[in-house]
């Protein structure tokens, strides 16, 4: 499997959040997700995601392009198995890397990374038990759990439309994630 990424960053006053959020219609996706109470990092959630967003003055919104190559996408035609294969696997690792950068940058940044995707660091998550979270320090809640229009967000902050796969992957895969601070100027490593 070949690929690149590539990440752009686009910042916004968290006033301007609501611009990108449709809470009641996402929630109600949510609700139709396995994940929905059963991770900490889905809803409902044990904080108040208002309190939680308005916290800080910048929104950092993170898009990260998984661009695959001409070799990787014709390796997965006419097979849906090796298509799920391929997506998830570099879905996973890109993530994990963007997320691990993200918590890097807390430490040293006084904001909070959210995550473009659910929790997924235990293999069954606490919250199935009703007790805390067993990695607070790098459990991070997910963007849509927030009601956050990723499409949206997509198309009009970044100008990217969605790609999906038909006979073979797409051409590219997007991680959509945010991160949270007080100050206007943004990067990761």
């Amino acid at each position: 499997m070949n690929y690149t990424t590539e990440t752009i960053i686009k910042t916004i006053p968290v006033d301007r959040l609501g611009e990108f959020r449709d809470v009641e219609k996402f929630l109600t996706y949510c609700r139709e997700c396995p994940n929905f109470g059963t991770r900490h990092s889905c809803p409902p959630h044990d904080i108040d995601d208002e309190k939680f967003l308005e916290k800080y003055t910048h929104a950092h919104f993170i898009l990260t392009r998984i661009i695959y190559d001409d070799e990787t996408i014709l390796l997965s035609k006419g097979d849906k198995e090796k298509q799920n294969e391929i997506l998830y696997a570099t879905r996973e690792k890109v993530l994990r890397e963007v997320e691990d950068q993200k918590l890097t940058k807390e430490l040293y940044s006084g904001g909070v990374s959210v995550s473009s995707s659910s929790c997924s660091l235990c293999k069954t998550c606490a919250k199935t038990e009703n007790k805390p979270c067993r990695h607070p320090d790098k459990m991070r809640y997910a963007i849509d759990s927030f009601g956050f229009d990723i499409t949206k967000i997509m198309t009009e902050l970044f100008g990217i439309g969605l790609s999906w796969p038909t006979d073979t992957i797409p051409e590219y895969q997007c991680l959509v994630g945010m991160f949270l601070d007080d100050d206007d100027n943004f990067f990761l490593d």
